[in-house]
C-alpha cells in the first residue's frame, strides 16, 4: 500500500509554509464569522439623517465596568438589528443600524451615551450590541469587549445558544460592558492504554477537521489545525492533555485524529498508534470504511490511544 502512505503523508506532515497558513486562518477566523454582522457597512446605516422626525429614538449608555477597561482613541461602536443575531445573514447582512464613537478618557470612567435616531416603530424586534475595536480591524475578536444588552453573550445570541433581549418600546438602556469575547476550546486528553506504548522523546500530533473526511483530499488539503507535543515519560503514564482554543463557534462538525509519530518521518506509518475520537481507525475513516465521531459541542474528550495503524 505504497499509495496510501504517499498521500496520507500530506494529512499530517506539516512543513513550516502550512503552519503559518494555520496560523493565519486562527487569527482572521472572527473577523471573517462576524464580519457580515459588525462590519462597517456605513452605506446601508447612512439613514437620511433629517429624517428621523417621524422615528422613534433610543439612548444607549455604555459604562466600563469590568476588569478589561478601553483606551482613549479606542472606537466604541452600539449595533441595532431587527431580527435576532443568529437569524442576520453573516455573509451579506450588515446592522440596520450603527454610531461609532472614538472614546475619550471621560467617556471611560464616567461612561458615554449613543442614540439612535430613526427606528422603525413598525419593528416588533429591536436588538443591540457593544463592542470596543481595541486592534482598529473593524470587526471583534478574541480579548475584545463585546455583548448584548442585559449581559447577554454576543457569541451565544449569534450561535443562538441565548436569546438576546428585545428592547423594541424602549426609549433608553444601559449596557455595563465587561463581556470579553472568548472563543471555544477543546481539551483533548491522551492515555496509552493498549500493548503499543511510546517512548519518551517521540513527537504526538493531534489533528482537527471541521468538516467531514469523505470530503477530505489528503493530496492538496490541510486539517484546520494541529496540536505537536513531545512526549515525556510522564505523560506516557499519566496521560496528556492539549487543548485546541480559538475553535469556530459556528462549526456543526468537528473531527479529532491523534497519532504518535515513532519514527520520526512526520506521518503515520504502519504499527504507529493512530486513531479518531472513541476508537475509530484512521484508516478505516480515510477510505470510507468508518465515520469519525462528531465532538461538535464539547468542551473536552478522551482518547485511549491504543489502536495501531495497520494498512494492508
Amino acid at each position: 500500500m505504497t499509495f496510501f502512505v504517499c498521500f496520507i503523508k500530506p494529512m499530517f506532515h506539516l512543513n513550516t509554509v502550512i503552519m503559518k497558513d494555520l496560523l493565519f486562518k486562527k487569527i482572521l477566523l472572527v473577523p471573517v464569522l462576524m464580519t457580515g454582522v459588525f462590519a462597517l457597512f456605513l452605506s446601508s446605516c447612512d439613514k437620511d439623517k433629517d429624517d428621523d422626525s417621524d422615528g422613534k429614538s433610543l439612548a444607549v449608555t455604555v459604562n466600563f465596568s469590568g476588569t478589561k477597561v478601553p483606551s482613549a482613541g479606542e472606537q466604541l461602536m452600539v449595533v441595532l438589528v431587527y431580527s435576532p443575531l443568529s437569524e442576520v445573514d453573516m455573509e451579506n447582512d450588515g446592522p440596520d443600524d450603527i454610531l461609532l464613537h472614538t472614546l475619550t478618557a471621560n467617556d471611560i470612567t464616567s461612561g458615554v451615551t449613543l442614540t439612535f435616531t430613526n427606528i422603525d416603530p413598525a419593528k416588533a424586534e429591536v436588538y443591540v450590541a457593544a463592542f470596543v475595536d481595541s486592534d482598529g480591524d473593524g470587526s471583534p475578536g478574541p480579548g475584545e469587549l463585546l455583548e448584548c444588552y442585559q449581559d447577554v453573550s454576543a457569541l451565544d445570541a449569534l450561535t443562538g445558544k441565548a436569546n438576546a433581549t428585545n428592547v423594541a418600546g424602549k426609549k433608553a438602556i444601559t449596557i455595563n460592558l465587561d463581556q470579553i469575547l472568548t472563543m471555544p476550546s477543546l481539551a483533548v486528553t491522551v492515555n496509552f492504554t493498549g500493548t503499543t506504548i511510546p517512548e519518551a522523546g517521540n513527537e504526538m500530533q493531534m489533528v482537527l477537521f471541521y468538516s467531514s473526511l469523505s470530503e477530505f483530499n489528503p493530496e492538496t488539503d490541510d486539517p484546520d489545525d494541529v496540536l505537536f507535543h513531545t512526549l515525556t515519560s510522564g505523560d506516557i503514564t499519566g496521560g496528556i492533555t492539549l487543548t485546541f482554543t480559538d475553535i469556530n463557534p459556528f462549526a456543526e462538525e468537528i473531527y479529532v485524529a491523534v497519532l504518535v509519530d515513532s519514527d520520526g518521518d512526520g506521518s503515520p506509518g504502519n504499527g504507529e498508534l493512530a486513531e479518531f475520537y472513541k476508537d475509530v481507525s484512521v484508516f478505516d475513516v480515510l477510505t470510507g470504511q468508518a465515520n469519525a465521531t462528531n465532538v461538535a459541542g464539547k468542551t473536552a474528550i478522551t482518547i485511549n490511544l491504543d489502536l495501531v495503524l495497520e494498512m494492508p
